[in-house]
């Protein structure tokens, strides 16, 4: 397993998860995306049809009916449970990547039998604290002393950059 920090600043989660999947090996993996709420599966389901017209990601939700959920390689849902059933339904190399900031060790703990790549993104408008900042410096200060490898990603100019590896 390998873990991944997405640092996007104040660039709006929904618009920066397409770019994400584009850096991920996404057409031989299953992804799955937690997002915060309800409304963000729709926000990030929107932003993976609109994305570029060149190039379709396809995705399913936890609304689409389950035959689309059993052929998508990406699912978009905010609700871990449903998330957890799909991934034992695949035997897809798998990437989870999490929108919501939470402890980073309770869920690497959680998720570290199921998946390859654990990808965590942050951003300022997504925090659930004033401090965000200090939420920042924690979940690296945890990652990077996991056993785990772990990859930091800034987004800054319209590109990904790596910070640390």
């Amino acid at each position: 397993m390998h873990i991944s920090l997405y640092d996007c600043g104040l660039f709006p989660l929904n618009k920066i998860i397409p770019s994400i999947i584009q850096k991920l090996d996404w057409k031989n993996s299953f992804i799955s995306i937690l997002t915060q709420n309800e409304e963000m599966v729709y926000d990030v389901d929107k932003f993976l049809w609109t994305f570029t017209p060149l190039l379709f990601i396809p995705h399913a939700t936890i609304y689409d009916n389950t035959e689309i959920q059993k052929h998508s390689p990406i699912i978009i849902a905010h609700q871990q449970e449903i998330i957890t059933s799909l991934h034992r339904q695949k035997q897809w190399h798998s990437i989870a990547i999490n929108c919501i900031p939470a402890d980073v060790s309770d869920i690497l703990k959680a998720k570290e039998n199921t998946e390859d790549h654990i990808v965590f993104v942050l951003n300022s408008e997504s925090a659930v604290t004033d401090n965000f900042d200090d939420l920042k410096k924690n979940m690296i200060e945890t990652l990077k002393n996991m056993t785990y490898p772990f990859r930091w990603w800034i987004f800054d100019n319209n590109n990904w950059s790596l910070k640390s590896e």
